[in-house]
Formats: C-alpha cells, sequence, structure tokens
C-alpha cells in the first residue's frame, strides 16, 4: 500500500490521499518553479481530461513551501486550468520525499482502488499507455 498523505486543498480543508475513491489514483508530485514540471504538467492535464470519466483521478501535489509560495499557487492552478484534486503540505509535516523516495520532481505514482502502487517514477507517456490498458483491453 502506498504511505498515506494529509494534506490541504486550495480552499484550506482537510484531504488524505485515501479520500480518493476512483478506480486508479495517480499522484502527480511537482513544483511550479520546475522546467520539467510545466512540460509534464501540459501532458498530465490531457491524461487527466482523457481518463477522468473512466474512473481515474489525479491528484497534484505540490512539494514547494506552502507559507512561501501559497498565493502563487493558487495563482498557478487556476492560470493553468487545472481542475483535478490539487494538493498542498500545509503545514509541511508530511515528509512526502522519504515516504515516496522522492529524489526530484516530477514524479507520477499510479496507485490503484485499494491505494497500492501499481507504478512509480513512470512518465506521462508511460502512465497512459497503462492507463489504456487497464481500462479498454
Amino acid at each position: 500500500p502506498a504511505a498515506n498523505l494529509y494534506l490541504n486543498l486550495p480552499d484550506k480543508s482537510s484531504f488524505s490521499i485515501y479520500d480518493g475513491k476512483a478506480k486508479y489514483t495517480v499522484l502527480y508530485f511537482y513544483n511550479m518553479d520546475c522546467a520539467l514540471c510545466e512540460a509534464v504538467s501540459a501532458q498530465m492535464k490531457k491524461i487527466h481530461e482523457e481518463f477522468a470519466d473512466k474512473g481515474v483521478e489525479v491528484m497534484a501535489i505540490y512539494t514547494g513551501s506552502y507559507k512561501a509560495n501559497r498565493k502563487a499557487w493558487l495563482k498557478y492552478i487556476s492560470g493553468h486550468g487545472f481542475e483535478w484534486t490539487n494538493l498542498i503540505d500545509k503545514k509541511d509535516t508530511q515528509d512526502m520525499f522519504a515516504k515516496y523516495n522522492l529524489a526530484a520532481v516530477p514524479a507520477i505514482y499510479l496507485l490503484d482502488e485499494q491505494k497500492c502502487t501499481l507504478a512509480k517514477d513512470i512518465t506521462p507517456k508511460m502512465l497512459h499507455e497503462i492507463l489504456t490498458y487497464l481500462l479498454y483491453d
């Protein structure tokens, strides 16, 4: 099973990755100051649009500082039209880099309905191929 994270939605309400009830959950760890994340986010947005109505929930987890960047983060997600589940570690206590063995961002994980890891450290292309296989074949 994937490690649970207790994060916050843009409205500051609490959210656990286990709160999601989709057939498949995509954890997308990113930082808005990362140039590679910018390109990956565009690809992830297309994946979200294609698979959202097929039981796939994308949880985009901002890995930067809440206190330093909350306003910029809110502007970033609204400016890019990210309609997936946007999450942030408001108290900076979740230690997501250790729990998910994140060496760098962007990082993409695919979880099943029980929140068990099916794939980790995959590219958007690999994610698309796996979801296509799982949902269409």
